[in-house]
């Protein structure tokens, strides 16, 4: 862990809970730290070899499919069921999105994980 990493973007993060709203932030620590965390550790486990480490790139390519069918169906819900005039139920409905969201995550990243743990025991 790059500790200088990680005290930068602590601060950031404390710094925008601090000064932007809770929604705002929340996409901050979720968008800047979680999801580039998590993507870099996927990117590293679909790599084939540390020698061949998979790009930025291809990862990027390989998440666009599934990333256009989810703002499809984001977007989708909110304009069938009318929420452009209602901010606080499209939030509500990303938390609630994310929420639903939480346990397959969990379930796969474990998995991830143990793969990697075992890799690295070799």
């Amino acid at each position: 862990v790059d500790l200088k990493h990680l005290f930068t973007l602590v601060i950031f993060v404390f710094i925008s809970a601090l000064i932007l709203p809770l929604p705002l932030c929340f996409i901050i620590y979720f968008g800047l730290w979680h999801s580039i965390s998590s993507l870099e550790n996927i990117r590293q486990h679909l790599s084939k070899t540390k020698k061949e480490t998979l790009s930025w790139k291809s990862l990027m390519i390989q998440c666009v499919p599934l990333t256009a069918i989810s703002l499809v169906g984001l977007f989708s819900i909110i304009f069938f069921l009318d929420l452009t005039n209602n901010i606080n139920l499209v939030i509500m409905g990303l938390f609630i999105g994310i929420s639903i969201l939480t346990l397959p995550h969990q379930e796969v990243m474990s998995k991830m994980y143990l793969l990697v743990r075992k890799k690295s025991a070799n």
